[in-house]
């Protein structure tokens, strides 16, 4: 409600964003939810669902190291069609170091134009290294 000293009635402002059916405009595609990633063993899952694919052509997934690192190619998947859902291993994060990652999500589409999600999503992920490592050092001591 907004009150201004020159109107005699209070006038009533609402704000609209854009909301798709049950999902989010997010980097292009409209996604039923935030897509999450989590550590799976030697590798990273990346997982989404989409509601509307219209004209993408591919979903790139890129990794960072960190927040102060850039974002490197770590792999795509062609669309199924609206209501998919999506599920990217990133099955060379295990050759790197333990740390934690932040990944992101490129919707190209078929004239070649491409937006990038303006929202990265993190997981922390231990190497199959450090995992024998530790493994190797608790049955030292058993």
């Amino acid at each position: 409600m907004v009150l201004f000293k020159w109107m005699k009635k209070p006038i009533h402002i609402r704000v609209w964003f854009a909301v798709v059916g049950l999902g989010f405009l997010f980097m292009g595609a409209v996604f039923k939810d935030r897509p999450i990633a989590y550590s799976a063993g030697n590798e990273v899952v990346v997982r989404w669902a989409t509601l509307d694919e219209t004209n993408i052509v591919k979903f790139e997934v890129y990794r960072s190291g960190g927040a102060d690192k850039p974002f490197n190619y770590a792999g795509e998947l062609k669309p199924q069609g609206n209501n998919s859902t999506y599920e990217f291993r990133d099955q060379a994060v295990f050759k790197t170091e333990s740390g934690f990652y932040l990944y992101k999500i490129r919707s190209v589409f078929s004239d070649n134009s491409a937006i990038d999600s303006d929202v990265s999503f993190g997981v922390s992920h231990l190497s199959s290294t450090a995992v024998r490592t530790w493994g190797s050092i608790k049955a030292m001591f058993r």
